[in-house]
């Protein structure tokens, strides 16, 4: 089954996965502009590991590992005046020329 959440971000908004440090030099001083699928998997896998029971996080990891749960990248949708959506989804591997 094949399941989408749509995070509502305000324009401008800023988010960072990981520890902060303390310069540019050894943090994430610059980032992509969409949150890939590892990154954001191991996002949930730490918080979890954070702010759930160990019994938890080793299910929500083991959930991962086994592919029980699989996570695409964070991709961009523009909301439409009419109230339409529009989705910036990455071209489908079939068709990508190869070569």
């Amino acid at each position: 089954m094949l399941e989408s959440i749509t995070f509502r971000c305000q324009p401008g908004a800023q988010f960072h996965f990981g520890k902060i440090a303390l310069d540019e030099n050894a943090s994430l001083d610059d980032t992509s502009s969409l949150m890939h699928s590892d990154s954001l998997a191991s996002a949930f896998v730490d918080t979890a590991f954070k702010v759930l029971d160990e019994r938890v996080a080793l299910q929500v990891l083991s959930d991962f590992e086994t592919g029980t749960v699989r996570v695409s990248s964070l991709l961009w949708r523009l909301n439409l005046p009419s109230g339409k959506s529009v989705y910036f989804l990455p071209k489908p591997v079939s068709l990508v020329a190869i070569g």
